[in-house]
């Protein structure tokens, strides 16, 4: 899905081959691809390689080979877009996905061979993976009353001494800040995670319980609010946030966004992390990363949507008031999804 996409991102994930051989295996796969790894382990376990002189090919670093496999895939008239790594050559026959080619190889030895269906075949799964589930995380993750409260204050310090302009570049700069951060964090996660495939599982089935109490605990907060453990900034660092929201400057605001980025974890956190072990176990990198730009554009809009009122005249002294008025639906929802998610990614996935 979104190969296009991250063919545009970097000049690494492009594919290959003018003209497609018509004989020969070919193998095309990805250091980060999960599915990959799982049909390279399959090879080394029934000697594949050697039995069916099989050549392999990494197109995550390499862009000859991604050149190859891009038009390998043009040759035959298959959409790059609508593809993803693992892809195989098997004798000019194409095979799409982790089950197809494995199949392939079960049925040339012998082996029991699995049904093949439209949903768990062409990437191993990745079909779950859609573009409304990340919208709905995004949209849930977006509507935390921690990032509300702290965008509020700023525009309220910024408005204090008389600078509508300045309000405006110094909130865009913030809201950029956090982007930056956060996505970065996520980069380094997915990572983390997709380097460790052998153990996606766990990660995925951990993300889920964590997501599951982190939905409960907000769910709680809907009918006892103040009451008991919360997940919030943490009071110690409140100071030091308000240090840098009284400055009211571009330097001030790019430090308030990292440190907003980095304690508002707990309010984010349990979406981010299902997210991000569900994007580890169904993508590759590079469609990973297109995943989480948007994920986080939607994260950040409503910032935008407040410091765009607030220019245009909304006291942010209202917004504070609605704010805290619909702060305990706002836990409601997000931790509604955030079970809904934890008990889809162990259940669906």
């Amino acid at each position: 899905m979104l190969l296009l996409f991250a063919f545009a991102l970097t000049p690494a994930i492009s594919s290959a081959q003018a003209s497609a051989p018509s004989a020969g295996n070919i193998y095309y796969y990805s250091l980060t691809c999960p599915h990959c790894k799982n049909v390279s382990d399959y090879f080394k376990r029934n000697g594949i390689i050697e039995k069916f002189n099989v050549i392999s090919k990494e197109v995550s670093q390499n862009p000859e080979n991604a050149k190859e496999l891009y038009d390998a895939l043009s040759f035959r008239n298959i959409a790059p877009d609508d593809m993803v790594v693992p892809f195989m050559l098997a004798g000019g026959e194409a095979l799409f996905g982790e089950l197809e080619i494995i199949n392939y190889f079960k049925n040339k030895l012998g082996q029991e061979v699995k049904p093949i269906t439209e949903n768990n075949n062409k990437t191993g799964g990745q079909n779950k993976l859609t573009i409304p589930t990340v919208i709905i995380a995004a949209l849930a993750d977006s509507i935390n009353p921690c990032a509300f409260s702290v965008m509020v204050f700023l525009l309220l310090s910024l408005l204090s001494i008389g600078a509508r302009k300045r309000m405006l570049k110094v909130g865009i700069v913030y809201i950029a800040t956090v982007y930056v951060v956060y996505l970065a964090a996520g980069l380094g996660l997915l990572t983390v995670f997709q380097s460790v495939s052998f153990m996606s599982k766990y990660i995925l089935y951990a993300a889920a319980i964590l997501a599951i109490i982190a939905g409960a605990i907000n769910i709680k907060d809907f009918f006892f609010y103040g009451k008991g453990f919360s997940l919030a900034i943490p009071e110690s660092k409140k100071h030091l946030m308000d240090r840098y929201i009284k400055h009211a400057s571009i330097p001030a605001s790019i430090i308030l966004g990292f440190l907003v980025a980095l304690f508002e974890l707990p309010c984010t956190g349990g979406f981010y992390l299902a997210i991000l072990a569900l994007l580890s176990q169904e993508t590759t990198f590079w469609s990973g990363f297109a995943y989480l730009a948007f994920y986080n554009l939607i994260f950040v809009a409503p910032l935008f949507l407040i410091i765009l009122a607030v220019y245009k005249g909304v006291s942010p002294e209202k917004l504070e008031e609605w704010r805290v008025a619909k702060r305990t639906w706002m836990r409601l929802i997000m931790g509604l999804v955030l079970v809904g998610m934890g008990l889809a990614l162990i259940f669906l996935f």
